[in-house]
């Protein structure tokens, strides 16, 4: 179709936080989820974080408390298969969005709306980048009960894979990812 527009540039930036690349391109005609897809990674529309400790002591013992019993009952810690490495991803899916938004607002990542579902609206949010994910699991992790060894394995992870430079993966990073991947489902059987 040709060159993007602002006022496509706009729909994009203001719906990619709430919506699927692919009800995106239902808003725009000729345009494909695909195109959809790579226009916001040129718009930089998924942000990355780095979080210092300022923004972490910005946060209420109360209302990291609060996240934590949520996460601990809404949430899910995983590692995801990219065919190559685990990559970690904690998400919460929850049909008041309001609390969803609070997690955006307080440790970024994106909100999207579930595609199928059953009685009323079912949203995700969910973090894949490594600071984000780090700084939300420091701030529950004293406040967790049913999830905190769960949160730990996955804290170490981050930790460790931050540390290392980017680029190609050495073996023993990869490995490392995949028993991240092996405890966190042997801990979600218990």
């Amino acid at each position: 179709m040709g060159k993007w527009t602002e006022e496509e540039n706009q729909v994009i930036i203001n719906n990619i936080s709430r919506l699927s690349h692919s009800e995106i391109a239902s808003l725009l005609p000729g345009r494909t989820e695909n195109t959809v897809k790579v226009q916001a990674f040129r718009l930089k529309a998924f942000r990355k974080h780095s979080f210092s400790e300022n923004q972490e002591n910005k946060i209420s013992t109360e209302k990291a408390a609060y996240i934590a019993g949520h996460f601990d009952g809404e949430g899910c810690l995983m590692m995801r298969f990219d065919g190559n490495v685990y990559k970690p991803e904690v998400s919460v899916a929850n049909a008041y969005l309001p609390v969803l938004e609070m997690y955006q607002s307080l440790f970024s990542g994106t909100i999207k709306k579930h595609s199928v579902t059953v009685n009323k609206p079912v949203w995700s949010w969910r973090l894949f980048q490594y600071n984000s994910i780090i700084f939300f699991l420091r701030t529950i992790a004293p406040f967790s009960m049913e999830k905190r060894e769960q949160i730990l394995v996955l804290l170490e992870y981050a930790e460790v894979r931050v540390s290392k430079k980017k680029g190609k993966l050495d073996e023993a990073t990869k490995l490392l990812s995949k028993e991240c991947h092996e405890k966190l489902k042997l801990l979600k059987k218990i």
